[in-house]
């Protein structure tokens, strides 16, 4: 009986506005290659789903060859790609990223180990510390810099308050030219007066 030769498939991922696919595509080619599975990724979706990449790895036997570009073809977190090296491992597959991060074929015997280990270091990196834990706004999701209090008003503004005020504009006219509410001129005079 004739055993079967092992499958190599590529798998790249790009967004519908992204050049880089067809570079990635003639490299893939280029080191064997004979099926590639392409995503096309919208920028503003934030779910990132993957078919292609689900079709690929259901394509693959043990002894296949997956390779990819970059490890993070895979997702965009480091818990998403611990995911799918996993479901990979699992399958018997070598995976391999061309960027040099990533072969398993070089793991020989110890392959488990190996790659255990390398799955392990992923899902550290998932979990954020409480150091580098960065509490993120839920609608624009930019990290919040000030996590509390009234926002500070710069000196120049409550300067420009107390010209004003010394002039005898009322906290209407004065809110109206600064674009501060009443509540925050009271306070600016306030402080000023109890110094």
């Amino acid at each position: 009986m004739r055993s079967r030769r092992a499958q190599v498939v590529g798998y790249i991922n790009s967004t519908h506005v992204d050049s880089g696919g067809v570079a990635e595509f003639d490299l893939l080619k280029a080191h064997g290659c004979k099926n590639i599975f392409h995503d096309v990724l919208q920028k503003n979706n934030t779910q990132r789903n993957r078919p292609q990449l689900l079709r690929a790895i259901d394509s693959l036997n043990p002894g296949d060859v997956l390779i990819i570009c970059q490890l993070r073809a895979l997702s965009d977190s480091p818990s998403g790609v611990a995911i799918h090296l996993k479901k990979i491992h699992l399958k018997g597959v070598n995976i391999k990223s061309l960027d040099g991060i990533l072969d398993t074929s070089l793991f020989g015997k110890d392959s488990k180990v190996m790659f255990n280990f390398v799955l392990e270091m992923l899902a550290s990196c998932a979990q954020p510390s409480k150091e580098n834990l960065v509490i993120c706004n839920p609608h624009t999701k930019l990290p919040i810099r000030n996590l509390g209090g009234r926002p500070k008003t710069s000196k120049v503004k409550s300067q420009f308050v107390l010209r004003l005020r010394s002039e005898g504009f009322s906290y209407r006219q004065i809110s109206d030219q600064t674009g501060l509410s009443v509540s925050t001129i009271r306070r600016i005079i306030l402080e000023d007066n109890d110094i």
